[in-house]
């Protein structure tokens, strides 16, 4: 999740050169930090940056909330703290 959040905030940095958003994807893509699961995911990420409507997604931010909570419970109810997941879930859980 936390990946993914990152990858939601990194193209405003890119924005003052406006760039392609398949273009920005690219380049995230060739980075050491770019996931292989971008690899798959770009085009529609691209899609998306541009406006266009994505009719098909792996996961929805209800799930995504979910799983963050469920994390942060778990951890805290074992005595662990979890602060990536937590501020992870700051970002999406309202």
């Amino acid at each position: 999740m936390v990946y993914w959040e990152a990858l939601g905030e990194a193209p405003r940095l890119c924005a003052p050169l406006k760039l392609d958003p398949a273009r920005i994807m690219d380049i995230f893509m060739d980075t050491s930090g770019g996931a292989n699961v971008l690899k798959v995911r770009e085009p529609m990420i691209a899609k998306a940056m541009n406006g266009e409507e994505i009719k098909s997604v792996a996961f929805d931010v209800d799930l995504v909330r979910k799983d963050l909570r469920a994390i942060v419970e778990e951890g805290a109810a074992k005595g662990f703290a979890f602060p990536v997941a937590q501020r992870a879930g700051e970002a999406v859980i309202p």
